[in-house]
């Protein structure tokens, strides 16, 4: 009975990490924090959320 307690209880917080990613995913940052982002130029990671052009090699 243990084991299934467990196993719910594990299921669920996956569940809820997964969903809670998901709606943090569509919410649109507000206007007045669009512009106070610090910008790096340091890495070439096209996926970075810092970075203004995706996919802009010219780091390396």
């Amino acid at each position: 009975m243990r084991i299934a307690i467990a196993i719910i209880v594990i299921v669920g917080l996956i569940a809820f990490y997964f969903t809670m990613w998901k709606l943090n995913r569509k919410q649109q940052l507000p206007e007045e924090f669009k512009g106070s982002l610090p910008k790096c130029g340091s890495c070439s990671d096209s996926q970075c959320a810092l970075s203004d052009s995706k996919g802009d090699t010219e780091n390396e």
